[in-house]
């Protein structure tokens, strides 16, 4: 029973090895899976990959497929989250250079410089920038 249950697990985890073989594959594809890609616009490249043959379970490479777009698109929306709550952290120039200066911004359009840097966006200011000075 012990042997058998050791023999299940090496099979398993050779499986999980060859699994992640194709996964790696599927990284290096050019050109790259996305978000939005379907198994059907990449099967006749993905079938021609030595990792798809020794995994020979055309379901299997499905499966790690369609987990590989997941992880993506979860990358993604991590990364879009990441960039809002970055965004959130955000001020507009002139009001943070009127906060520094202890005066009111009174609505005047003002160039988005700051310590001579002119901002790749005109009007907003990274705290860190402004705390700083740089």
């Amino acid at each position: 029973v012990r042997r058998a249950k050791e023999e299940k697990r090496r099979r398993e985890k050779k499986l999980r090895r060859k699994q992640d073989a194709l996964k790696s594959a599927l990284k290096r594809l050019k050109p790259s899976i996305e978000t939005t890609s379907k198994w059907e616009d990449f099967e006749s490249v993905i079938t021609q990959l030595p990792e798809y043959h020794d995994l020979k379970d055309e379901s299997l490479a499905k499966e790690v497929f369609d987990k590989f777009v997941v992880r993506l698109s979860e990358k993604a929306e991590k990364k879009r989250t990441s960039d809002d709550d970055e965004e959130e952290g955000m001020i507009r120039d002139d009001d943070a250079d009127a906060a520094h200066h202890g005066r009111r911004h009174h609505g005047s359009q003002q160039a988005s410089v700051y310590n001579g840097a002119v901002l790749k966006e005109p009007g907003v200011s990274n705290i860190a920038t402004f705390a700083t000075g740089t």
